[in-house]
């Protein structure tokens, strides 16, 4: 697993207990994300799990050791999750900065009467998609909902247009704004959850920022100077992961 791997390569020796070192990490995100003490019936949990912990190893010091390294582990992944996070937005906006009027046709003229989209060369090549039927495209949008396999490629690419018309295009919307209305009426039609509809839109929005972000960095140099300076000021974040510090983008 990437938890033995990591400590693996920091020279760690680590419970043979699988279910020793799941709790333990169980207990050190809910220790640095504030969690356990965000309801009663999970500090109640974080309580049994600390004591299941106390049983198992029968050390203090041990104990103590197991939760700093866990800890540690907890905190190195999400400074790592925020780095990325703040890189792709510093990514997207310079993307958006160098979006012309003529993009925003390329993408909208593939909108058939009834309102839905279809994926224009542009999208796909932006977005490095590759990808054609509706089982290729429910792997990579992250909602667990099993109506979302039922959805045609029809739903998808419209869904995945307007997600990419956000995030993208939105220096724009003013021009795309009726093709934007007609699209969500149809998706509304079709979806009819409205939980739903916005969960799948924000995972298609994640998506389209991830794909946006890795095709502009493979072909630039200069977010390697962002992520660099990223990097560096990681020891700067609030424990909530926040930063109010402001870099410049190059």
């Amino acid at each position: 697993s990437s938890v033995k791997s990591y400590f693996t390569t920091k020279d760690i020796k680590l419970p043979e207990s699988k279910k020793i070192i799941d709790t333990a990490m169980t207990l050190s995100f809910l220790r640095k994300t504030s969690s356990a003490d965000s309801s009663p019936e999970v500090k109640e949990k974080y309580e049994k799990a600390k004591k299941y912990l106390s049983t198992q190893i029968k050390s203090e010091k041990l104990e103590r050791e197991l939760l700093e390294m866990t800890d540690q582990f907890v905190v190195e992944h999400a400074t790592k999750k925020v780095i990325k996070e703040k890189v792709n937005k510093v990514v997207i906006e310079k993307v958006q900065e160098s979006v012309t009027v003529e993009d925003v046709d390329k993408v909208t003229k593939t909108q058939n009467k009834d309102g839905s989209f279809e994926i224009s060369e542009k999208v796909t090549e932006d977005l490095n998609l590759g990808i054609t039927t509706s089982k290729e495209i429910t792997s990579i949008i992250r909602v667990s909902d099993e109506r979302v396999k039922k959805f045609d490629e029809k739903t998808w690419n419209t869904f995945i247009t307007l997600a990419y018309c956000n995030k993208v295009l939105s220096k724009h919307e003013t021009k795309w704004e009726v093709q934007k209305e007609k699209a969500r009426k149809w998706i509304h039609e079709v979806v009819k959850d409205e939980k739903l509809e916005k969960d799948i839109l924000e995972s298609c929005e994640k998506v389209v920022v991830e794909k946006v972000s890795d095709k502009k960095k493979q072909s630039s140099s200069w977010f390697t100077s962002v992520e660099g300076y990223l990097n560096s000021t990681t020891k700067h974040l609030d424990d909530d992961g926040s930063d109010e510090k402001s870099f410049p983008v190059p």
